[in-house]
């Protein structure tokens, strides 16, 4: 999804997790959010972070993991901005999407 979106803003994109496992065969997971700031390397960059999360919870949303880690990288001044994207089930496109896929799904 990384790759295609940036071919298509024709700007940096770079995929992102929020948790991983320990171990070098969960590395596909790299880089975590919270280690994206070291991963770029400097902190005049802004941060637009788009979730793939349908509804919010405990990660996603007000008080969730995600907020806390961008809290803890507005505190250590990592950007110089921070956007967060509503979730993708905030999109009122959403459910015209779902339902095309589930009549493209039923005509098999």
């Amino acid at each position: 999804m990384a790759a295609q979106l940036a071919a298509k803003l024709q700007v940096p994109v770079q995929a992102c997790s929020m948790e991983r496992r320990d171990g070098p065969e969960y590395a596909f997971n790299d880089p975590l959010l919270e280690n994206l700031a070291a991963a770029k390397g400097d902190s005049d960059t802004h941060l637009i972070l788009g979730m793939f999360f349908i509804l919010p919870g405990r990660h996603a949303g007000e008080g969730g993991d995600v907020a806390e880690i961008i809290e803890g990288l507005i505190k250590r001044d990592h950007f110089k901005s921070i956007h967060v994207c509503p979730l993708l089930g905030e999109h009122p496109l959403l459910l015209d999407v779902l339902a095309d896929r589930l009549k493209e799904a039923r005509a098999g």
